[in-house]
């Protein structure tokens, strides 16, 4: 599916979830796109038309949440509860005048709800959470992040709403714990590049963090302490099921999605850009068939692509040392390199 079916302006990377049945929801400057599960369908909608969604996720009972930004420095958290066809606002605007970066709401209790932002002239990053599905809201500094290294949160504890992981953005990054929701933070490493990977095991028993030019590294979440995992240059981390997934490095890994069987050490090849097939067989009408079409001959030219058809998967990627400090505080899928239609 190609930018300009999804209305994205150009250069623009925007956060995008998943929705219990499949849809595909991303912010857009002027508002919300939903894409169907099939690719082919693409809806705006209505109720956010003209707000700047900076971030949506999706909390433990399948609600959708859009993180808006809106005139005058208004910033008010929409949600829907029917797969992302309505939208409403989920309780009051947020008390103070933000540029708001990231939303995500507890895993144990959905009513507590996260969104970090910057404020203020000059900048500092803070940390905003309601206890009571945004009825009310408490306002927290995040230490060491401003405009250069601007706070986004990481994870929340699948067992415990009170405990957070926050990473600043820019280089050095850094990987920050709030065991009291946000009232005080420790660091708990740092890393030479930016921090980009970060996703925490649905048992709760560990995080993998990381970044392109570190790798990743495994966080005990018991001990909270770190070890090098993989040489991998991760921009990218995610569990699932028995597996991890790392988006990475193309010109450095040889591929652009890996999948590693043995918790994250090595990883082997599971999708890349250069073996896109082009735009999805779409409907007569739909907005992919009327644009992505026209847009498919430079996106091919551009990313060199060829043809894959019956590669393997490449060989793995070693673990090996990487480079990061502790702090004091201290579906599944397989596959190979075979074509792949295009999806972004």
């Amino acid at each position: 599916v190609c930018e300009q079916a999804l209305g994205l302006p150009g250069g623009l990377h925007p956060f995008f979830a998943v929705t219990p049945q499949g849809k595909l929801v991303g912010g857009l400057p002027d508002g919300l796109v939903v894409l169907s599960m099939t690719g082919c369908e693409v809806r705006h909608p209505p109720e956010l038309g003209g707000a700047a969604v900076v971030d949506v996720s999706v909390d433990t009972d399948g609600r959708v949440l859009a993180l808006a930004a809106l005139p005058g420095q208004i910033t008010r958290i929409y949600g829907s509860a029917d797969d992302a066809l309505t939208f409403a606002p989920v309780g009051v605007d947020l008390p103070v005048k933000l540029d708001p970066l990231t939303i995500d709401a507890a895993p144990s209790d959905p009513a507590v709800l996260y969104a970090t932002a910057l404020t203020g002239d000059p900048p500092i990053g803070v940390l905003v959470r309601s206890d009571d599905e945004g009825a009310s809201y408490q306002v927290f500094g995040v230490p060491g992040s401003e405009a250069s290294t601007a706070p986004f949160l990481a994870g929340i504890d699948p067992a415990d709403p009170l405990r957070i992981f926050v990473r600043t953005n820019g280089a050095p990054g850094r990987l920050l714990l709030s065991e009291d929701g946000g009232a005080s933070f420790s660091e708990l490493a740092t890393t030479t590049g930016v921090l980009r990977a970060f996703d925490l095991a649905p048992d709760g028993s560990h995080a993998l963090f990381g970044g392109d030019l570190d790798g990743l590294f495994r966080l005990g979440l018991a001990t909270l302490q770190v070890a090098p995992l993989s040489r991998v240059a991760a921009r990218c981390v995610k569990h699932v099921g028995d597996a991890v997934l790392a988006c990475t490095t193309p010109s450095v890994e040889g591929f652009s999605a890996g999948i590693s069987r043995d918790g994250g050490q090595t990883f082997a090849r599971l999708y890349e850009q250069r073996c896109l097939r082009g735009p999805l067989a779409c409907r007569p009408g739909s907005p992919v068939t009327e644009t992505c079409a026209a847009a498919w001959p430079m996106v091919r030219d551009l990313l060199g692509v060829v043809d894959c058809e019956g590669a393997g998967g490449s060989a793995p990627t070693s673990s090996a040392q990487a480079g990061a400090t502790s702090g004091s505080g201290a579906s599944d899928g397989a596959g190979g390199g075979a074509g792949q239609d295009s999806v972004g």
